[in-house]
């Protein structure tokens, strides 16, 4: 196993220190100095990233102006794509954190949809057999400020659904944006 945040190392500005690890122990009470970040400081995903960009320079990728996490090699024609500790080349990946990418090479095209992924959540909701519409919702559209009880089984499953639907807003379905965020105004009391 490859964990990713163990290949960065802490600034020297920077002193961390941990108990040490059951079954390392050496029965004192002792604490050992961290050389290399752990999963846990805040830091670590920044030194992480640090470690990276350098380490993609050196081997002629070039981070995009747009997005800091996407980088180019020109020559090569390769993107790379990096999701906090996952590193991802796009030349190869046809699905990925619930989007289907595709590619039309001939006018140098990439589509991503999430329709594999909205019809997992609306199976796994059952709503199925839920009518669809051409307008998401109107935009003068108001949540009511409180509602009927529910129970917190229900809540729980409310906050599920919209968090799910705000993955696919964010992602590929911006059409949804207004309504998920007006349903998710009612996450505190739905």
């Amino acid at each position: 196993m490859v964990i990713a945040f163990l290949n960065s190392k802490i600034p020297d500005e920077y002193e961390i220190y941990c108990m040490q690890p059951q079954g390392s122990s050496d029965g004192t009470k002792r604490v050992w100095k961290l050389n290399q970040a752990l999963y846990g400081p805040r830091k670590a995903p920044l030194w992480w990233f640090e470690t990276l960009v350098k380490v993609m320079k050196d081997a002629g990728f070039v981070p995009m102006s747009t997005e800091m996490c996407l980088f180019k090699h020109e020559k090569l024609g390769v993107l790379v794509l990096i999701y906090v500790d996952d590193i991802l080349e796009m030349r190869l990946i046809s699905k990925f954190l619930g989007l289907r990418i595709r590619r039309n090479l001939d006018t140098n095209r990439v589509f991503i949809d999430q329709e594999e992924y909205v019809k997992k959540i609306v199976s796994k909701y059952g709503e199925e057999t839920t009518k669809y519409t051409g307008t998401p919702w109107k935009t003068d559209t108001v949540i009511p400020p409180s509602w009927e009880s529910v129970s917190d089984v229900l809540k729980k499953r409310y906050l599920k659904q919209t968090g799910s639907l705000n993955y696919a807003s964010t992602n590929t379905r911006p059409d949804i944006v207004k309504t998920v965020s007006t349903l998710c105004e009612a996450n505190s009391n739905p």
